[in-house]
């Protein structure tokens, strides 16, 4: 006999829903043959007048105790999984119950209503120890914006982000389990002939939504990953905003620094891309020049640019940055940035910060450059 697989349209504790969706079915000639969580799996046959009943125990895996007294009734056992019983009959119409006690289908949904519970508790408890564990990275750590906007954090908020949206799910199921103890309690009967499309809409749109929410999630982590790139710098960088040392280095020095063949004790690229922040770079050379009968001149540059996608975040990170890494430096009137921050720490070492629209530079050079010179090269990036 042919057999036929469906997603399952609602949730399983929506009993007159599945009910009526199983029922549909029967009468359209696909009977049920066995379910799980998701799908359920159908024999055709010819069009029947059936009905579907579904029986839910107070325990998992608990069976009903009185299938056989059922089986005398017309109602066939069909299949089960963990709290839901399903029976179905060729004898019965759309008004007949399965389990005439309103009062004792209500006590029934112990079990289910427990498990809601746990799952909303369970899911609500990672939410909170993600919002625990970022908020000591952020309010812990050194730098809490620029470790934002590194992406350092990121795995925490997909983490959250996704345990959020079960938890608003389970608690939805928490709250519509609740309110249908509640009317059988009160003596209302489940409707057996319940519109199941609305609710299928919803379940559809819900899961296609969180879905998304995690493979968006997970495909910014594998950009960010696939994005951070430790490598050598190359000679030319004409293609990427970064400052050389042949930029600033003074004239006399600039056919020395060509010539010399023994460079880079340090001498590599990094490059970073997170959402808050497209376009990240960081660079170190340290290029050793020989000189005969004097000490070997070595300059040694450091410079990171940090592009933030607005501009209030690239100020606090520049508000951050001047706070943490500059002891004793002073604010700059530059007429091409918004806000600049010197820190000269000998006569050949100094420190510079920039503000311009999005855009955070940071540079950290040692040599024979002045400050006109490096803030001059900033402003041609």
């Amino acid at each position: 006999m042919r057999k036929k697989r469906k997603l399952i349209p609602v949730e399983m504790w929506q009993l007159e829903k599945v009910e009526s969706w199983l029922t549909e079915l029967g009468q359209n000639g696909l009977q049920l043959e066995k379910f799980n969580s998701l799908f359920a799996t159908f024999l055709q046959s010819e069009p029947q007048q059936v009905e579907y009943r579904m029986i839910v125990m107070p325990k998992k895996d608990m069976q009903p105790t009185n299938t056989e007294e059922l089986a005398l009734e017309g109602w066939e056992f069909v299949a089960s999984r963990e709290f839901y019983h399903i029976f179905r009959s060729q004898k019965a119409d759309a008004t007949s119950e399965i389990e005439p006690d309103l009062t004792k289908q209500a006590q029934a949904l112990t079990g289910i209503l427990k498990q809601a519970r746990n799952q909303f508790f369970i899911n609500l408890g990672m939410v909170v120890l993600g919002i625990i564990v970022s908020a000591l990275l952020m309010f812990k750590a050194v730098n809490p914006i620029e470790h934002f906007v590194e992406g350092q954090s990121m795995g925490i908020f997909v983490m959250i982000f996704s345990s959020s949206c079960l938890t608003v799910n389970y608690l939805r199921d928490y709250l519509g389990i609740t309110r249908m103890k509640r009317q059988l309690s009160q003596g209302i009967a489940l409707d057996y002939r319940a519109y199941w499309q609305v609710a299928s809409l919803k379940k559809l749109m819900w899961h296609v939504g969180y879905v998304a929410v995690i493979f968006i999630g997970f495909a910014v982590l594998v950009m960010q990953v696939y994005a951070y790139n430790f490598l050598d710098l190359p000679l030319d960088t004409t293609d990427i905003p970064v400052l050389r040392l042949h930029m600033i280095e003074p004239q006399e020095r600039l056919a020395e620094l060509a010539q010399s063949e023994e460079e880079d004790w340090y001498n590599w690229l990094i490059t970073n891309r997170t959402l808050v922040a497209p376009v990240q770079y960081e660079t170190r050379e340290q290029v050793s020049i020989l000189q005969e009968n004097e000490a070997a001149y070595t300059p040694t540059l450091t410079f990171k640019v940090t592009e933030c996608i607005v501009p209030s975040l690239a100020s606090a990170l520049y508000d951050e940055l001047a706070g943490s890494y500059y002891v004793e430096g002073e604010a700059r009137s530059v007429a091409a940035f918004d806000q600049v921050f010197v820190e000269q720490l000998h006569d050949d070492h100094v420190r510079l910060l920039t503000l311009q629209g999005k855009q955070v530079q940071y540079v950290d050079y040692e040599g024979e450059a002045d400050l006109e010179t490096i803030l001059q090269a900033l402003e041609n990036l």
